[in-house]
């Protein structure tokens, strides 16, 4: 259990910058948008959908923020570190495999089938049958109900659930994805995709819709055209 202040997750309330986070290996490469040639950006476990319409240069650029410049810093350093660490009021339980997590206040694992090389902000839980690789959830993320995430940034309060795919994306704050394939794809806030259905190298920023059922959205692979 790791409980020193100097170790507290950056949040809402709190401008401290925490670099023992980053050197947590709290840091992914993912490529965005068309699978054949996207947009490789990184993103860290307190990245916001600012942070990402920068690096997607979606939005003009800005100067950078004291906290921005020690990130750049400390990840130069980044690396998977080979331990566990829980913070106060975090657990794991009914896991058979976890390595190499790092569990902020309030933070769970459980019942969870498989889990490497994870990062979760205060709150944050994997559970029920779920298997989740290299991944940075934020503050109150939730995957469960056998989704298999890789690669990919859940951001605040959003959830993958129910067998869906998750695969080097980035799932906005408040939004949902159930049942189907997210691949290559950042959906914005408060989106849902609740059923059967595709996203592949989508590029929805803003957010703010649903994925209905059977929709098939930047796939190449069917006989049909993409909706």
């Amino acid at each position: 259990t790791v409980s020193h202040s100097s170790l507290t997750p950056h949040s809402e309330s709190s401008s401290e910058f925490s670099p023992f986070i980053v050197g947590c290996g709290s840091r992914l490469s993912m490529e965005l948008g068309p699978e054949t040639g996207g947009r490789m950006i990184e993103v860290f476990a307190e990245s916001t959908l600012i942070d990402v319409a920068r690096a997607l240069k979606l939005s003009p650029p800005a100067a950078l923020t004291n906290d921005e410049e020690k990130r750049n810093i400390f990840s130069l350093a980044t690396c998977s570190a080979p331990v566990n660490i829980f913070h106060e009021g975090s657990y794991a339980s009914d896991c058979p495999s976890i390595s190499n997590v790092y569990l902020s206040e309030g933070a769970f694992i459980d019942a969870a089938s498989y889990v490497h090389n994870v990062t979760l902000l205060a709150g944050a839980c994997v559970g029920a049958g779920s298997i989740v690789k290299d991944a940075l959830l934020q503050w109150n993320a939730t995957i469960e109900n056998g989704a298999h995430v890789n690669n990919s940034l859940l951001m605040e309060a959003a959830s993958a659930e129910t067998a869906s795919i998750v695969n080097s994306s980035i799932i906005g704050p408040d939004s949902h994805v159930g049942g189907g394939e997210t691949q290559h794809t950042l959906l914005g806030p408060n989106a849902n995709a609740h059923h059967q259905s595709l996203m592949i190298g989508v590029i929805w920023p803003l957010g703010r819709g649903n994925v209905g059922y059977g929709a098939n959205v930047g796939s190449n692979h069917t006989g049909r055209t993409a909706d």
